[in-house]
């Protein structure tokens, strides 16, 4: 299996980051209705309604708490992805993994014209930065 190129990697990364802010807003809401369902209920029926209550809402403190941080990871996220698409748009050709050459050096081409490794980054490097 061929590693992952860096635009599908941020791409995957955004996907998880907005599926995990998903799961939080169902935690949240589920949270929401265990809350109304124990105030809705009669304290002399549950000597424990009082803790429950307490608790749960402990655990919707903690929940919005994710929130704030989760949103700036996304947007780092989008910003880091937008990037590499404009990039990718500029210089197509320069999206090489090479990450991939220099995991394994026995399976490296050969360089035309006696270019060392280093060079060929070099100029992929400049290449992607324009």
């Amino acid at each position: 299996m061929a590693p992952r190129s860096q635009l599908e990697i941020a791409t995957g990364s955004v996907q998880r980051l907005i599926k995990e802010e998903q799961s939080y807003r169902r935690e949240l809401e589920q949270q929401e209705a265990r809350i109304q369902k124990l105030e809705a209920q009669d304290p002399s029926e549950d000597e424990n309604r009082d803790y429950m209550l307490r608790q749960e809402r402990l655990a919707v403190e903690e929940t919005e708490r994710v929130f704030p941080n989760l949103k700036q990871k996304i947007e780092e996220a989008i910003a880091k992805l937008n990037g590499l698409l404009k990039r990718a748009r500029r210089a197509p050709k320069a999206m090489l993994n090479i990450s991939m050459l220099l995991r394994k050096p026995s399976r490296m081409p050969e360089l035309p014209n006696g270019r060392s490794l280093e060079n060929l980054i070099v100029s992929m490097t400049v290449r992607l930065a324009d």
